[in-house]
């Protein structure tokens, strides 16, 4: 079965690893009338910005659409509105295979599988047995500078209602947040072992 998109779109960033990587072709379908569904991997007007985003959506209800991608910790700080989806993603290209993306209930189980991962089971670890050490060696400048060198941090941020939200990735990893009209980085572990907080922006 071939794709026939009413888009094509070229995926770039980290946000919903490993389901979509970059420089994966997107092609994208319009719902005609059908029923967006929790599951559902969605390109999307991003409220008060001119910005696309192709996030999965984690919950439809009578206010509005959320959504957050694969590899983000949080969901996304706004809710969307039926007019805001331009499409739903059904298939990628990624080299020269053709991918189908599932929605609805297994593509809601997909990006559950995609969140659980080496990072998070290390987080618990961590958490658990090794905290006095790992608390030590995230004030460690000297370690962050040798260690950051083996991931490229990139900052991206949108506008919302709240003001201006930053997300921190290390390479294709979501580290961390700014929350909309707070000036205090969240950094999840073990991330905090590789950012110095002082060079992010305030």
């Amino acid at each position: 079965m071939s794709p026939e998109p009413t888009k094509k779109l070229l995926y770039t960033g980290p946000s919903m690893n490993p389901a979509l990587k970059e420089p994966d072709m997107i092609y994208v379908t319009q719902y005609h009338g059908r029923k967006i569904r929790r599951g559902d991997v969605v390109v999307f007007q991003i409220t008060g910005s001119t910005r696309k985003a192709i996030h999965r959506v984690i919950e439809v209800s009578e206010s509005g659409i959320t959504t957050r991608g694969d590899r983000n910790p949080v969901a996304d700080p706004y809710l969307l509105r039926p007019e805001d989806i331009i499409g739903v993603v059904r298939y990628i290209r990624r080299g020269k295979k053709l991918k189908r993306i599932f929605g609805g209930r297994l593509g809601h189980i997909h990006g559950s599988i995609n969140r659980i991962g080496l990072f998070r089971s290390l987080d618990r670890n961590i958490s658990i047995l090794l905290y006095p050490v790992y608390n030590y060696f995230s004030r460690s400048r000297a370690l962050k500078k040798l260690l950051l060198h083996r991931f490229t941090p990139r900052i991206f941020s949108f506008n919302t209602p709240e003001g201006t939200e930053f997300q921190l990735f290390l390479g294709r990893y979501a580290a961390g947040h700014r929350p909309a009209g707070q000036r205090k980085w969240v950094i999840r572990r073990p991330f905090r072992l590789f950012v110095d907080e002082s060079t992010l922006p305030d």
